[in-house]
């Protein structure tokens, strides 16, 4: 099975602070499975425009479904 792209997804929460996670999925799984690993209650969205190639996905060694938050915790 060919590797999918990855997609951005920012991610806004409680608070309002955001952040940016990066899901190797569809972009409306991407945004599925972000909000299953996020507390309940914060907003995702898929960044339109941006995505990365399924070399440079195989390139992170990220497989199919696979999630990376970008930003830390603390910002």
């Amino acid at each position: 099975m060919a590797q999918a792209a990855a997609h951005f997804v920012r991610v806004l929460t409680d608070s309002r602070d955001q952040h940016l996670w990066l899901a190797a999925a569809p972009p409306d799984e991407a945004v599925t499975q972000v909000l299953n690993a996020v507390p309940e209650g914060w907003a995702a969205t898929v960044l339109p425009g941006y995505a990365l190639s399924p070399t440079e996905v195989a390139a992170l060694q990220l497989g199919p479904g696979d999630l990376r938050e970008i930003t830390s915790k603390g910002n």
